[in-house]
């Protein structure tokens, strides 16, 4: 079958099928997973959430080791989560790893925002703000104003861009970025151009609510 072996697709049908219910068949399904790539780590936290309450700590602590405890390898996985709405599971991918990591913050707060827990994700991202960013890319705001020629580019980073201005309050600024580019699919920023679309107007709506309230 096409794309029968793509390792995503395949992690988040098994996310599919525990959330139906279907837990005997999430279960056989990964274990077929792991016959197809042993670096799927999607499917490795689907097992844990399919595992039974006393032994998921232990299983956290074991793909903790498995993933080398490298904050790249459990963004990617929280990636792939977020990318289909899933942000409780990226969430909690995301919580395995004790790295002190700008980005680990940052993506943890941007799940934390959807899931509606808008204090606890400004508090995440206060963290990322105090977290050293040495050797971090992208190094925040930093890289990008010292750049601007090479960022605006792509899509994909240029989007980035724009998501750290949403992160640090610069909801206006956002969206005037979004508003005078138009987005290619082929260059990965189409989708999370919604997002941040959506994000920065929210925020601009409360802001004025606020300020009539006054």
């Amino acid at each position: 079958m096409k794309n029968s072996h793509n390792i995503k697709a395949r992690g988040l049908k098994a996310a599919i099928l525990r959330k139906l219910g279907r837990t005997e068949e999430a279960k056989a399904w990964l274990k077929e997973n792991e016959k197809v790539d042993c670096f799927d780590y999607v499917s490795a936290y689907e097992e844990i959430l399919l595992a039974e309450a006393d032994k998921q700590e232990e299983m956290k602590q074991a793909l903790k080791v498995r993933m080398r405890n490298f904050h790249q390898n459990f963004i990617q996985a929280a990636i792939d989560y977020m990318e289909s709405g899933c942000y409780e599971e990226a969430l909690g991918m995301l919580n395995i790893c004790d790295r002190d990591w700008p980005m680990l913050y940052y993506y943890r707060a941007e799940c934390l925002y959807k899931l509606g827990k808008e204090a606890e994700a400004k508090e995440m991202t206060a963290k990322a703000d105090a977290a050293d960013s040495y050797c971090c890319f992208p190094n925040r705001m930093e890289f990008y104003e010292k750049y601007p020629d090479t960022f605006v580019k792509r899509d994909d980073v240029f989007i980035e861009y724009i998501t750290l201005q949403n992160y640090m309050g610069n909801h206006e600024k956002a969206y005037e970025l979004l508003i005078g580019r138009k987005f290619h699919p082929w260059e990965g920023g189409e989708g999370k151009a919604t997002t941040q679309y959506t994000r920065a107007l929210v925020e601009m709506a409360k802001k004025a609510i606020a300020k009539e309230a006054i």
